[in-house]
């Protein structure tokens, strides 16, 4: 029996094992809204982690729906570029 591994699964696996031993900073193509960091604690299928598709070890903290992550001191926290009222001026 031949076991079809879809390509997208292979390419995230090579890249993992290519960034190992590298500084363990998360690698985002677009920077996120959600607060972030790295998480030694992280395993497949944890909520957050994965954040940046690359390493298992980048969480999403904080916000919905990963308030039950606590974000740590060292979390990166993105500038929102946007405003947010309770109530929008008139």
């Amino acid at each position: 029996m031949t076991l079809m591994v879809p390509r997208s699964i292979v390419l995230a696996a090579m890249v993992v094992s290519f960034t190992r031993g590298t500084d363990k900073v998360c690698t985002f193509v677009n920077e996120p809204k959600i607060p972030y960091f790295w998480d030694e604690k992280c395993v497949v299928e944890s909520l957050g982690c994965w954040a940046d598709g690359v390493h298992a070890q980048c969480r999403f903290c904080g916000k919905a729906p990963y308030v039950p992550i606590d974000c740590p001191p060292d979390a990166t926290v993105p500038l929102v570029k946007e405003c947010n009222f309770k109530n929008p001026p008139v």
